[in-house]
């Protein structure tokens, strides 16, 4: 038996995606609204950086569309877009004819559901060189460039109030993280952990008041705090993280790095501990298994609380279990808030907001 030497393959990858274009892509945006009523047209804003918030704000504004917002779009505040915008729970897609979305992949349900309404023709404007969407559509250019004054930035009024009420979702849960977004001063960066707290941040983020980050390529729970010590290393002063109990656990090393940093501000590490949340209990495979062992490695339920993980990296301690105690955000340093709620009420607001 001969062996030969096995050749070098000097090919370079591909750096560049083409989508999929399901009709001739409009040259701007304004050719592809043409000829449709404003109100059978939506706009849906996914993640886009905060230094361009302004800009795309004035772009959505311009086209008085309907409109479906994430808290990680950061649009600012604009009389157009109040009367405009729209929770993804509040709109069908019977009715409309065209979509523009406006930045990185949304993860809202409604964007989901554009697999299904093949009639409804679905454009793009984004940085980002593919669609999200298996059907396709056609990109029509980049985000519009940073607005060199009257950005985001950190010069926002502190008037900027949520969207919706405290009193309009009862919920403990998500009543928890109104008032905390109420409380969290105006311009903080403000990083939403995936799964549940991005999702409850939507319902009611304070239009235009923080600057919002999250990790949502696949929505993994893993090194969300990575990410978030990442960006308070790029000279933050008032930063936040707001994330799930199972989310913390999956990066309890996150915090050696603290001491590196040198973090001269306001830093606070939120957990929104409710026992792992039961998000996976509404799984069909459960149904299919009576072993409760099964079950529970499924749902992933815990007992524990963080005060050790705090003190495992020096950091000041705080536990919360109502909402009167979420009303002054402390002094400078850095803390972690144990912010605990009942594990059911977490299980039912989610499996409502779901249509279940």
């Amino acid at each position: 038996m001969v062996l030969e030497k096995i050749p070098v393959i000097r090919d370079e990858p591909r750096r560049s995606v083409s989508p999929l274009r399901l009709f001739e892509a409009p040259e701007r945006v304004e050719e592809f609204f043409a000829g449709t009523p404003r109100e059978r047209c939506l706009i849906i804003v996914g993640p886009v950086p905060p230094d361009q918030g302004a800009a795309v704000t004035a772009l959505v504004a311009d086209y008085d569309c309907l409109v479906i917002a994430e808290a990680i779009s950061n649009l600012g505040l604009h009389q157009t877009l109040l009367k405009n915008l729209r929770r993804d729970t509040e709109l069908q897609l019977d009715g409309i004819e065209k979509v523009l979305r406006i930045g990185g992949t949304p993860t809202c349900r409604l964007w989901r559901d554009l697999e299904e309404w093949p009639a409804i023709k679905v454009a793009h404007l984004t940085d980002l060189p593919f669609t999200g969407l298996a059907r396709g559509g056609g990109i029509l250019g980049d985000l519009p460039p940073a607005a060199t004054a009257g950005n985001l930035g950190k010069r926002v009024s502190a008037e900027h109030g949520a969207v919706r009420s405290q009193e309009e979702l009862p919920d403990r849960e998500v009543e928890m993280i109104t008032a905390l977004a109420g409380m969290i001063p105006a311009g903080a960066a403000v990083f939403i952990g995936n799964s549940l707290p991005v999702r409850e941040w939507n319902q009611i983020f304070p239009l235009g008041k923080h600057r919002c980050f999250a990790n949502r390529g696949a929505n993994g729970i893993d090194g969300n705090l990575s990410s978030f010590l990442g960006l308070v290393a790029c000279d933050e002063d008032e930063a936040w993280a707001v994330v799930g109990d199972l989310t913390a656990l999956y990066d309890l090393a996150a915090c050696f790095i603290l001491p590196q940093i040198a973090f001269r501000g306001r830093l606070r590490i939120v957990v929104i501990n409710n026992g792992g949340g039961k998000i996976f209990s509404r799984l069909p495979a459960l149904d299919l298994t009576k072993d409760d062992r099964v079950a529970a490695m499924i749902e992933n339920p815990h007992t524990a609380d963080f005060e050790g993980f705090a003190r495992l990296w020096g950091l000041a301690y705080r536990r919360i279990e109502a909402v009167a105690e979420l009303a002054d955000p402390g002094d400078k340093g850095v803390e972690l808030w144990d912010v605990v709620v009942p594990q059911t009420t977490t299980q039912g607001e989610d499996s409502r907001r779901n249509g279940e």
